[in-house]
């Protein structure tokens, strides 16, 4: 990896790991080196803003003995799995990116101790698994921000900014998949937390699906939303 790549790399980390929001990471951005993106800045730059970052209280974190960082790839289910996991890591979605970290979610969602044992059924339903946390969160975190609606092509998708942000988009390689999670977190806060009727939901949202289909959309994300408030007793 580069200087230049791992630095931003590492202001990646720091911004999810100090919580700042798109506007107050811009604006920090644009204060430090005049410049909105760390694309476009030299590696000088871009350590004056891991040092504004470090005054601002980032920790760099390091692994310790006990925190085993993940091989190098070679493009396996197993690597997808590592990959994943590392993003969600850079993404602020856990907090801890370590092969040992992985482990420990493996172990819990599948009962195999070491995420290199995972294969056949195992391997699969550990990465769908993993990759449906990542579309929760991923579409938790848009809509938070005010990204409702997915436009483009199979490949790349755009979220449409709302109309009383902007309208900004932006471009995610995440495909169908993430649109229907958007859709059907807001059908179940609609429901859950303003108490609209499922068939004003199903009209509004998704007039294609009978009221089956979304009460059993709705009931899927009641179980999400339970387990998260309500963690399993050991």
């Amino acid at each position: 990896m580069s200087i230049k790549r791992g630095l931003i790399t590492k202001i990646h980390v720091a911004k999810a790991q100090l919580k700042m929001d798109e506007d107050t990471y811009r604006n920090l951005l644009q204060r430090v080196t005049g410049k909105n993106s760390c694309v476009g800045m030299n590696v000088e730059q871009l350590e004056r803003v891991m040092d504004e970052m470090k005054d601002k209280g980032f920790k760099v974190r390091k692994a310790s003995s006990g925190r085993r960082l993940s091989p190098k790839s070679k493009g396996t289910g197993i690597d997808k799995i590592r990959a994943i996991w590392i993003t969600m890591y850079q993404q602020g979605f856990v907090r801890d990116g370590s092969e040992s970290a992985l482990d420990a979610y493996v172990s819990r969602i599948v009962n195999v101790s070491h995420v290199g044992w995972l294969k056949d059924e195992s391997l699969a339903q550990a990465l769908e698994s993993l990759k449906n946390w990542h579309r929760r969160e991923m579409a938790i975190k848009l809509i938070a921000e005010g990204y409702t609606v997915l436009k483009g092509h199979r490949k790349v998708w755009s979220t449409e900014k709302a109309h009383y942000q902007g309208g900004e988009c932006r471009y995610l390689p995440r495909g169908e998949r993430l649109q229907q999670e958007l859709r059907d977190i807001q059908m179940f806060r609609l429901w859950h937390n303003h108490n609209w009727p499922v068939e004003k939901i199903r009209k509004e949202y998704c007039p294609e699906l009978n009221q089956i289909r979304v009460y059993e959309i709705l009931r899927t994300k009641r179980e999400e939303y339970r387990n998260k408030i309500q963690p399993q007793l050991i």
